[in-house]
């Protein structure tokens, strides 16, 4: 998977443009980075990227580029 769609993954699960999300946005002062949108980012990776993600590594996501971290293999 390269960038483009993991982008398009985390703007999926954040209901927001990819254009919107850059690597080094900082989630946690984004609105759109909410509990509904961190539960279906979990489902996306294990539907997508067949991972399966503890909540500390769920707590370690403070930028987009720690999210795209997490969905390689």
């Amino acid at each position: 998977m390269d960038i483009n769609e993991k982008i398009n993954l985390l703007a999926e699960a954040m209901d927001v443009l990819p254009e919107e999300l850059h690597e080094d946005d900082d989630l946690t002062t984004n609105e759109n980075w909410d509990s509904l949108s961190k539960l279906a980012f979990l489902s996306l990776l294990q539907s997508k990227c067949s991972k399966r993600i503890t909540p500390k590594d769920m707590s370690a996501v403070v930028k987009v580029s720690d999210a795209l971290k997490l969905m390689e293999p």
